[in-house]
């Protein structure tokens, strides 16, 4: 099996100098940098109120054998190691395709959602603030747009519950600060 991250940060290509990115990156590898030179220090940060759950056999064996595995420069870019990898996956019959992002030829993200300023916005307040739906049209937004964000938003949500557990870089993280159901048909009435 060639190696592989288990963790990938995406951002469109068109962003890679975003200060914000790069400062996202640089926090990234500041973080990996502590957990590598203090791994005890990190560990009782990790369990620190959570012990009953968190504080066991598996979690500490779990934390022993992964810490030393962490790359000192996560925010290296090594193509060619997710290419070999995409290729691994194909021989082993693991995937039919090789992985794309999922859109069609030429279309881009602003085919399909507002501007990444308006998009945001109402992310924050959907997520972060969790501001009922006449509030967010208050500040501006259609009613429509704000309802298909919504939509995305909650139909993405069996996805988030499927992905491994990611760094927490806002107030709020997708799982134990904000839980949604994942019925049919539970939506804020507008």
């Amino acid at each position: 099996m060639p190696t592989f991250d288990e963790l990938i940060y995406v951002a469109h290509r068109d962003n890679l100098g975003d200060k914000r990115l790069l400062a996202f990156l640089g926090a990234v590898e500041q973080g990996v940098q502590y957990l590598l030179n203090y791994p005890e220090e990190s560990w009782k940060l990790f369990v620190k109120g959570r012990e009953k759950e968190l504080d066991n056999d598996l979690n500490r064996r779990a934390w022993r054998d992964t810490v030393p595995r962490f790359t000192a420069s996560p925010a290296a870019l090594d193509t060619q190691r997710y290419k070999r990898f995409a290729a691994f996956l194909l021989a082993m019959k693991v995937i039919d395709k090789a992985p794309t992002a999922e859109l069609k030829p030429g279309q881009r993200d602003q085919d399909t959602l507002p501007p990444y300023e308006v998009l945001d916005d109402i992310m924050n307040c959907l997520v972060e603030l969790e501001m009922p739906l006449p509030e967010i049209v208050a500040r501006g937004h259609t009613p429509e747009l704000v309802k298909k964000i919504e939509r995305m938003l909650y139909l993405a949500e069996y996805k988030r519950r499927q992905a491994a557990p990611g760094v927490k870089i806002t107030a709020k993280n997708f799982g134990r600060d904000r839980r949604y159901p994942i019925t049919n048909k539970f939506r804020e009435k507008l």
